[in-house]
């Protein structure tokens, strides 16, 4: 399931937060990638989990930290970037 039409960062650190999501942006040298990732403490290692109180790693309201699933790592990318995502099933 795809969301275009609300592609907001609210959307987005929602979704992360439920469960896992596929995000598809463009990078800052103009390709375009999807990463699987989650902010919901059930995917993200204990050891790897951020010292902030509410679970979100975000540099700024533009930019969110992620937990990569495949890559088993920290990720980042900017809502302003964001072509579309969807919900891993």
């Amino acid at each position: 399931m795809a969301w275009e039409s609300e592609i907001t960062p609210e959307n987005i650190r929602t979704a992360l937060r439920e469960g896992i999501i596929f995000v598809t942006f463009t990078k800052l040298d103009g390709t375009e990638r999807t990463i699987k990732c989650s902010l919901n403490q059930a995917y993200i290692p204990l050891e790897k989990m951020p010292k902030t109180t509410d679970n979100q790693r975000s540099d700024s309201d533009n930019t969110i930290a992620v937990w990569d699933i495949e890559n088993e790592g920290w990720r980042s990318f900017r809502t302003d970037k964001v072509i579309k995502i969807d919900k891993y099933e």
